[in-house]
């Protein structure tokens, strides 16, 4: 008869060698029982990690480079045709300058999506919980909506998009993500 295998987690430790020289590793340990349930001998694999934590770093560090060299001059691009938009008298250009905020804006926003999504792979994402009041929420969600309608007024017949939201008094405030 085939012993049982009983699988435990691995575990990242590090191993120093003789010399002193610390080497990043995966321990994992496995109890294998026979039909004896007193008689089990331990199974142990010890895994060298050097590479794998190389290419994290590599990894954590592109990721760290490509967040700084896209969002810094986003984050320029927007503030500054916010800036020349108030100031701007001529419509056309101030309607060109919407166009520039609003195109820096969602490419920020396809930025900052993309991190999260590299944090939530990497498991080192993290949520800010905290209360959230979904009546704003909604709120909130509805006039972006009605934003965009009016930006495509040309292309969508406002009359015919009736968009609003009934905030309910009763609605208790939850846990969630305040991002």
């Amino acid at each position: 008869r085939r012993p049982k295998i009983n699988v435990d987690e691995s575990r990242n430790v590090e191993v120093k060698h003789k010399d002193g020289q610390v080497t990043p590793s995966s321990l994992f340990v496995s109890i294998l029982f026979d039909s004896d349930p007193t008689d089990y001998k331990l199974c142990a694999i010890l895994r060298d990690c050097t590479k794998i934590c190389e290419l994290e770093h590599k990894k954590d560090s592109f990721m760290a480079t490509v967040n700084h060299e896209l969002r810094t001059p986003l984050n320029g691009v927007i503030g500054l045709s916010e800036s020349l938009r108030m100031t701007e008298p001529n419509p056309g250009r101030k309607k060109h300058l919407d166009i520039i905020n609003n195109c820096a804006v969602r490419l920020l926003a396809l930025v900052n999506e993309i991190m999260d999504i590299a944090a939530l792979k990497a498991k080192k994402m993290q949520l800010n919980f905290g209360m959230v009041n979904v009546n704003e929420i909604c709120e909130q969600v509805c006039g972006e909506m009605m934003e965009a309608v009016d930006k495509r007024g040309r292309k969508i017949k406002k009359d015919k998009v009736d968009l609003g939201f009934l905030p309910d008094p009763a609605c208790p405030e939850v846990e969630g993500d305040r991002e």
